[in-house]
């Protein structure tokens, strides 16, 4: 793994590379209970960098809504956090691409 100014570079790690993206999502709790609102900053088929908007904390899994528009979610579980942003990666339930009903 190659390591970048002294820290190792994990985009190396990644199965398929992210696009920088710019636009907001809401998380959901099981309950579809709003839990925030984030700015997505990076997305690919397996994850994403969120943003925090709100200084709020998260659970470990939740579904983020990408459109209410179209009804776009997907299942998500944190791989790491910080004051500024969230690194998730899409779980496959196989209803993770779902609707909202």
């Amino acid at each position: 793994m190659a390591a970048v100014g002294g820290r190792t570079d994990y985009r190396l790690q990644r199965a398929s590379p992210r696009r920088d993206v710019k636009f907001v999502a809401s998380l959901m709790s099981d309950e579809k209970k709003l839990i925030c609102f984030v700015l997505v900053a990076n997305i690919s088929e397996g994850g994403a960098k969120l943003m925090r908007l709100e200084n709020i904390d998260v659970p470990e899994r939740f579904t983020m809504v990408l459109s209410t528009r179209t009804g776009l979610q997907r299942k998500c579980g944190v791989v790491w956090q910080s004051h500024e942003a969230i690194g998730v990666r899409f779980l496959t339930d196989g209803k993770s691409r779902r609707r909202l009903s």
